[in-house]
């Protein structure tokens, strides 16, 4: 994002549920760019890192978050890759 500019933020778009083990996360991008997605499973615990970093290739970016079984509810937040 650019300090500079106020329409430039980060801002995560939607979490679509594919069914009761996979979610796809998606969030407005700068196209070369690159991310990882966070989650937590409460909002007391430390933010975990889904495997994998996302270079945009357009506006808007997706990540698949895909488990065994996901919890009822789960939090999460998209970081620029160091």
């Amino acid at each position: 994002t650019d300090p500079t500019n106020a329409g430039s933020v980060l801002r995560a778009l939607t979490v679509t549920p594919l069914s009761g083990t996979a979610v796809t996360v998606y969030w407005q991008a700068v196209p070369g760019r690159t991310y990882q997605v966070q989650y937590k499973d409460n909002v007391a615990a430390d933010w975990a890192t889904l495997p994998g970093q996302v270079t945009a290739t357009s506006t808007t970016a997706a990540k698949l978050d895909s488990g065994a079984a996901l919890p009822a509810q789960r939090f999460y937040r998209v970081v620029l890759a160091p």
